[in-house]
């Protein structure tokens, strides 16, 4: 019986382990695209569902789901101030952005360099 006990603890430990590797994050591209999910609003006139937001104008800014006029200008003055945003978390530095609105666009963000 403590076999037995022992056994399942073990099982039940190593199971555990492998659902926490997998929820890890992969390792950081170079530049941040990314993938829209499959189903859920992907903004009006957004191409690839994404906006390239080291280039994009206050207008494509704003297609953003969540991005009004007065974060979006918020963005291009974080921009212009700093530079280009690499990672998505680099937006966390706009005031207005917290972590909730970053989980809330990070689905509409193209950061890449190309």
């Amino acid at each position: 019986m403590k076999k037995k006990a022992g056994f399942l603890l073990t099982a039940a430990a190593v199971l555990c382990c492998l659902a926490v590797l997998a929820g890890l994050p992969k390792k950081a591209e170079t530049g941040f695209r990314s993938k829209v999910p499959a189903s859920g609003f992907t903004g009006p006139q957004l191409p690839n569902g994404t906006v390239r937001v080291n280039e994009a104008d206050l207008e494509e800014l704003v297609l953003i789901p969540g991005i009004g006029e007065t974060l979006g200008q918020a963005i291009l003055d974080e921009r212009k101030k700093n530079g280009d945003f690499h990672y998505p978390e680099d937006l966390l530095a706009v005031r207005g952005i917290g972590r909730s609105k970053l989980e809330q666009i990070r689905p509409w963000l193209d950061l890449s360099d190309n």
